[in-house]
């Protein structure tokens, strides 16, 4: 039986913070190493400010950050700052830090060992996104971090669309978040790039519509189930009819060091699965 090529590693972000990152993204991985270490201690810093910015990559890219070290959810000082150095303070002991750890790189091995070391990038997302359409479980949670979850595969469109994000950079599969909102629709998902072109994927419609409906669509059909008139469109069978996209806003990933949403990648076509089904187990489709 052929070896599954993919783990968990906590050092892997989101591409376009990668690009963010650039040189510092070995501080990131500093960061990575004193928060599981549960050290704390972190030196390097230009001044506060710079390691506020690069803390709040860590906070939204290292998905355990929330559940093992401090916040101003939890208190007025979570860290110290000295001379470019400073001192994370932790939520628990030692051993339930190592605890949330190690149950946490578990279960998300256990997601990523569907994947096979000969899988084409189809495979990969097409396994992954199935994954999480039909694993995860709609509902809004209070207080819930990112951690939370992702362990206990509930949350909202954004929950999905962060953990299909994660699962998918882990597999090398260039992706990002997208956000959109458009005749009172406030909604989240993945778009993810096949044979160089970027296509739309919705895992919380996913199990609302026929199977693989929001498999790879592009833009027309994503900007139109956000706009009025969607639904009645859809059960009339003319749902890739151009609408009016007057009022509807997209945006892309979140630029930590700027400040601003980026503009998504633009997804012109569908990808049309059932002319690439052999691409892919026959399950899956």
């Amino acid at each position: 039986m052929e070896k599954n090529y993919l783990c968990y590693s906590p050092y892997v972000v989101t591409d376009g913070v990668r690009q963010q990152l650039g040189e510092e993204y070995a501080l990131y991985c500093r960061m990575v190493d004193a928060v599981v270490s549960y050290q704390g201690c972190v030196s390097g810093f230009q001044s506060e400010q710079h390691f506020v910015k690069m803390w709040s990559v860590l906070i939204n890219e290292f998905v355990p950050t929330s559940k093992l070290i401090q916040t101003y959810k939890h208190t007025d000082t979570p860290y110290t700052y000295h001379e470019g150095t400073v001192q994370l303070k932790f939520q628990h002991d030692r051993s339930t830090h190592d605890q949330y750890l190690a149950e946490f790189e578990s279960k998300i091995n256990k997601v990523l060992s569907a994947v096979q070391a000969d899988d084409s990038d189809v495979e990969v997302i097409a396994k992954l996104y199935e994954y999480v359409s039909y694993n995860m479980k709609y509902a809004m949670l209070n207080n819930n971090t990112l951690y939370d979850c992702f362990m206990d595969e509930t949350g909202v469109c954004g929950g999905y669309a962060r953990y299909l994000e994660f699962l998918l950079n882990h597999a090398g599969i260039e992706c990002q978040v997208a956000n959109g909102s458009g005749a009172g629709v406030d909604h989240t998902w993945v778009i993810a790039k096949i044979d160089g072109q970027w296509y739309h994927f919705d895992p919380t419609w996913e199990a609302s519509f026929p199977r693989w409906y929001w498999f790879g669509v592009g833009d027309n059909l994503r900007h139109n189930s956000l706009v009025t008139g969607w639904i009645e469109n859809y059960m009339n069978g003319t749902t890739n009819r151009e609408m009016d996209k007057s009022g509807l806003h997209l945006t892309g990933e979140w630029d930590y060091f700027e400040g601003q949403y980026l503009a998504p990648p633009e997804c012109p076509l569908d990808f049309k699965p059932n002319s690439r089904r052999y691409e892919t187990s026959p399950e899956l489709w």
